[in-house]
Order: C-alpha cells, then structure tokens, then sequence
C-alpha cells in the first residue's frame, strides 16, 4: 500500500540534512549500505526495541522522581525544613506556578490584546493545515516551505 503521500515524491523537495549531524549521519547511512534488505530489516526491528526500552525505562524513572519529589517535599514539610543537605546535594522546594488551560477563547483573547507579537502557530497544528491543504488541492499557507521527511511505517504482519 503505497503513502496518501507517495505522490508528492519528487514534487517537493525532502527535508534539508541538518548540519550540526550531517557529516555522522552520512557516514552510519553509508556503512549501512553494505547490509541487505533482511539485515537492515532485522536492524530496524531492534533498533526500535532498543528506542521503545529506553522509553519505558526514561518513564519509569521521570515517574520514580517525581514520587519522590513529592515524597521529601512533604516530608520537608512537615518536619518545617528549608532545604537539606546530604549525601553531597543540597535540595531546596522550590514552588512553580503550572497554568493550564480552561477557557482557550478568554485566553486567546487576552493574549492577542496583552502579548500579539508572542502569539505561535503550534507546529502540530500547522502541520495539520499544512497536510489537509495539500489533500484538498488548496493554496498552502502563507510564508512556509513544504519538505518531504522519509520515514517507515512498521506493522505487524
């Protein structure tokens, strides 16, 4: 089954390399090439395993913190400390306001009149708008370039 956006192949030039990878980037594509479709296949496949681990485990351990960040804030807490020092750290609370959202058309409104010249276009948004446009045969927004960026869809057989 061929991409909703196999077409374009061609007709929009793919992403630029960036430079700060570039050159590391050619070389592991180009000691790559020596390996057959299986083997790059079979690299794949464990190369994503490797990425979802290290997921999972970088999830266990921003949860394991923040347990325990609410674990010595309470208990700091209750025992009336300002900070602790202790096996060669110094941890001090530090309260931060977290806003979210309740009213996106009040706060839309208050931004265009408090902050217009800090007001973005989310990526993901304009990525969407970007993607129906070109579905729909529609103009694209103003002032964006589009490139292709390749990338592989895996699926269970």
């Amino acid at each position: 089954m061929a991409s909703k956006w196999a077409a374009l192949v061609g007709t929009i030039p793919n992403i630029p390399p960036d430079a700060s990878y570039d050159q590391a980037m050619i070389a592991k594509v180009d000691a790559l090439r020596e390996f057959s479709v299986a083997d790059l296949v079979d690299l794949y496949n464990k190369a994503d395993e490797v990425r979802d681990e290290r997921k999972k485990a970088l999830s266990e351990a921003e949860f394991d913190l923040e347990a325990l960040t609410r674990a010595l804030t309470d208990k700091m807490d209750t025992e009336s400390l300002e900070s602790v020092t202790a096996h060669g750290y110094k941890f001090t609370p530090v309260p931060e306001p977290h806003p979210t959202v309740k009213d996106k058309a009040a706060l839309r409104a208050w931004a265009q009149t408090h902050m217009p010249d800090n007001l973005a276009l989310p990526w993901q948004t304009l990525k969407a708008v970007t993607k129906e446009s070109l579905e729909n045969g529609d103009t694209l927004p103003a002032g964006i370039d589009v490139f292709l960026k390749r990338s592989l869809r895996r699926t269970k057989a």
